[in-house]
């Protein structure tokens, strides 16, 4: 039994002494592979972890629905002016649109409100085809006019300092809260998309008459593409021919 026990004792001595051993370099090789290995297999497994829970969240996550719009608000414009005038000034515009915010800034079509004042009534149709982001800028303004302030909404947007304006998301909610409005209802309007066929319907609307540029306008129905002049022009013969 001693003998044996002894055995033991030598056997068991000489494998702590291989484990206190400094390692060769093969054995630090080997064992800074099975390292990096050991490390790759977490890595993968808490990208998998995170892609469960990100697929979870899309498919069970309550999501945002966006209210129903009725038939008399899709077709509902933004307007200023006499609600008796029978001449129409219709702006087929895009806040994205650089031209049109040029017109905005010199005031054009301020100052001919004030010269048809009573006679005149100007409505806004969205024609968002500039940039990527114009789609939901539009849907923006549609929420603004919700609320009421569509016209200090794109007062706000076209005077913002940045010659680029930014019309991401956030920008747009940040505009609004500028002016007032009732953030959490904007941002329930903006996020569920409520206005996103509102805005198709203006978009095809344009579409149908050939438009295909931002500002374009029209008289009573008639296109005028061109300078303030041709336009002035076009409102006195609409006004003459009442």
């Amino acid at each position: 039994m001693g003998a044996m026990a002894n055995k033991r004792k030598k056997k068991n001595k000489g494998r702590q002494g291989a484990k206190n051993r400094p390692l060769n370099s093969r054995e630090e090789r080997m064992l800074r592979r099975m390292q990096a290995r050991k490390q790759r297999r977490n890595i993968n497994i808490i990208v998998l972890l995170l892609m469960f829970a990100g697929l979870a969240a899309y498919f069970f996550w309550p999501r945002v629905e966006a209210p129903a719009v009725s038939t008399e608000r899709l077709n509902q414009q933004p307007s200023r002016g006499s609600s008796e005038a029978r001449v129409v000034l219709t702006e087929f515009g895009d806040f994205g649109c650089e031209a049109c915010r040029a017109w905005h800034e010199a005031g054009i079509l301020d100052q001919i409100m004030q010269t048809y004042e009573g006679r005149l009534r100007l409505e806004w149709v969205d024609l968002p085809i500039i940039t990527r982001h114009s789609p939901k800028a539009a849907e923006a303004g549609q929420c603004a006019l919700d609320q009421g302030l569509f016209w200090e909404f794109q007062d706000n947007v076209y005077n913002q300092p940045d010659a680029n304006v930014n019309l991401g998301e956030t920008a747009l909610k940040r505009y609004a809260q500028e002016i007032g409005l009732d953030e959490q209802a904007f941002a329930l309007c903006l996020d569920s998309g409520q206005h996103a066929e509102t805005v198709d319907v203006d978009l095809r609307f344009a579409r149908q008459l050939g438009l295909r540029s931002t500002p374009s306008f029209s008289v009573n129905g008639q296109l005028v593409i061109g300078n303030p002049d041709l336009l002035v022009q076009a409102i006195e013969q609409a006004l003459a021919n009442q």
